[in-house]
């Protein structure tokens, strides 16, 4: 009877021979499912009885790591297979066939290729060691080649948080360093490119979800960065922009419900509560907060609607200005971009405008009163110049001249530009002369300037309103020959 350790041996090399025949066998069926004109569904059966075989292989190796490897490698490229195949299938049929078909297709394709991932993962394990180096690189070339189809497949599906659900699933099962943290890049991008759509939709609910879905990722993408300083960088700069981001969304979060507060303090209460009033005002400040120097039309949002309650509740007009005109230096800060067709900005900049006027009013009615009060204190010299209008302007000049000595510096009108004004008026030669009407032109010019308003505004306030009164008699004789 032969010893126990040659029996040994013997069922060894038994069972590893069956092992070898079964994949084989599985080698066999595999080939057979792309011979040409063969029907999908056959070539998918036939597929499927490899992997069933390669299984069987596996389960006879008896422990032979050798064996073990190439079956676990024959398994995944069986999946990969038969996953490719299924997918140009289904982009054929996309047209033609309903959605829930489609779907369903999908997961079962991304489940192989998932199967796929995972067998070339334990082939690469179960073959280190007893598997040359080249054997093992092409595993890992095919595991790539695998990667980038899985992706190409992934961005044909239309439901975006399926897709995301999808790459997560498939994350789950790759194994080498620099594809996984390149795969939660992409994810971590899919993710943000996505919030950044929802907040351009005002959608500030969804973005917030995307934003909140971006760190798995990105913080499991930057463990294996440390090797890969480009992948680790992008991923640095993703967290920074995702910060950026949500900012924004959770001060329109804030800004949607103390609006939403605001309406019903407006609209829906009976009394008007204060306390409440002071917590939708802080509310707005907090929104404005969480945007500052993050999202200006977020900010200005907020302070606007701080304004409304200063002016529409509080009613406190210094504090409603000072918040407007913020908001007002806000939207300028925010340019190229415009907000003229918004009605938070139509509605700031009515109400500035607004403001502006009252204030307008208010200083030219003071202005008003204290120049009669000036005015009747000057009647008598006011009516002698009124007077002298009635006759010709160098009697008005000089007796300006006389009596109201211009206090400019530097006089322009001279005695003898008055004794030329008075001849040409006392000329016998009265008629139409375009050279002495332009010269008397001339002449009134120099009195106009010397008794100008805007000269004479330093030298108290009654001068200011004689000046401004001169003016206007100067004026009178100026126009009456301005267009001879």
């Amino acid at each position: 009877m032969a010893p126990i350790r040659h029996r040994t041996r013997y069922f060894t090399a038994t069972k590893r021979a069956h092992s070898e025949e079964l994949r084989k066998k599985g080698n066999e069926c595999y080939g057979r499912a792309f011979q040409e004109g063969l029907a999908p569904v056959v070539a998918e059966d036939r597929l499927h009885r490899a992997i069933k075989l390669y299984g069987e292989a596996y389960e006879a190796s008896d422990g032979d790591q050798d064996s073990m490897s190439s079956a676990m490698k024959n398994t995944g490229l069986a999946y990969y297979r038969l996953a490719e195949r299924a997918s140009a299938l289904l982009d054929t049929n996309r047209g033609i066939s309903d959605n829930a078909y489609c779907e369903q297709r999908e997961d079962e394709i991304v489940n192989w290729y998932h199967h796929a991932f995972l067998k070339f993962r334990e082939a690469c394990r179960l073959g280190t060691g007893v598997k040359s180096s080249g054997w093992i690189s092409g595993v890992k070339e095919k595991t790539e080649e695998l990667y980038r189809d899985v992706l190409e497949f992934l961005e044909d599906f239309e439901n975006f948080d399926r897709r995301i659900g999808k790459l997560f699933q498939i994350a789950k099962a790759l194994f080498e360093g620099k594809m996984l943290c390149e795969l939660f890049h992409h994810t971590a991008e899919l993710l943000f490119h996505e919030a950044v759509k929802c907040l351009d939709r005002k959608d500030y609910k969804g973005s917030l979800r995307y934003l909140h879905d971006m760190y798995y990722p990105v913080e499991e993408g930057l463990k294996y960065s440390p090797e890969h300083y480009y992948l680790k960088q992008e991923l640095n700069i993703l967290r920074q922009d995702a910060r950026y981001q949500m900012a924004t969304a959770e001060s329109m979060q804030a800004n949607s419900a103390a609006k939403t507060r605001l309406k019903n303090l407006l609209l829906e209460e009976e009394f008007l509560r204060m306390d409440l009033v002071w917590d939708t005002l802080d509310q707005f400040k907090s929104a404005a907060l969480k945007a500052r120097e993050m999202d200006i039309e977020q900010e200005a949002i907020a302070v606007y609607h701080q304004g409304v309650i200063y002016r529409d509740i509080l009613q406190l007009k210094y504090r409603t200005k000072s918040l407007f005109k913020h908001v007002f230096f806000l939207c300028e800060a925010a340019k190229p971009k415009v907000f003229f067709f918004e009605d938070w900005y139509v509605d700031c900049l009515s109400s500035i405008k607004e403001y502006q006027d009252e204030a307008r009013d208010r200083d030219e009615s003071e202005q008003q009163k204290k120049k009669a009060a000036h005015l009747e204190k000057l009647k008598p010299a006011l009516d002698a110049i009124t007077k002298l209008t009635l006759g010709e302007s160098h009697q008005l000049v000089r007796h300006l001249y006389k009596n109201h000595k211009p206090k400019v510096p530097n006089q322009k009108m001279l005695d003898e530009d008055i004794d030329a004004l008075q001849e040409i008026e006392t000329s016998s030669n009265k008629g139409h002369c375009p050279k002495r009407n332009k010269r008397k032109k001339m002449l009134l010019l120099k009195a106009l300037q010397d008794y100008h308003p805007d000269k004479n505004t330093e030298f108290g306030e009654e001068w200011a309103v004689l000046s401004e009164e001169i003016s206007k008699g100067i004026n009178h004789f100026y126009e009456c020959i301005k267009g001879v």
